[in-house]
């Protein structure tokens, strides 16, 4: 077996420390801020899921969440109401287009949820 005769740098794709960058201070403060947004979206988002799944509980068909407000998905499989294809639940739950658009046209295959 061969020896790779890299430097350990390069197999880790970390620039060498003769090559790295110095922020500023700001520099890095403005990239910690943008960090800091990036993971606060990805916890909303969680958080969102979260209040869905809790919402379905005990139900078969998934809630799912548009402009902050839940619905109810009432049936597994439903036609597309712009294309001619069949939809599932699951797929609704990802297309957040097709979600929109179900909402906008006020479709009787979602049931806005009433938290009690």
């Amino acid at each position: 077996m061969a020896k790779n005769n890299q430097p350990a740098t390069e197999q880790t794709n970390k620039p060498a420390p003769e090559q790295a960058v110095k922020l500023t201070p700001e520099q890095e403060i403005a990239l910690l801020k943008e960090q800091l947004a990036a993971k606060d979206a990805i916890i909303d988002e969680q958080l969102v899921a979260l209040e869905d799944a809790e919402a379905a509980k005990g139900k078969v068909l998934p809630v799912v969440t548009h402009e902050g407000v839940q619905y109810q998905v009432n049936c597994a499989k439903f036609q597309h109401p712009e294309k001619d294809e069949d939809v599932t639940a699951a797929q609704l739950v990802a297309d957040k287009e097709l979600l929109s658009l179900l909402v906008e046209k006020k479709s009787g295959i979602l049931s806005p949820v009433v938290k009690s």
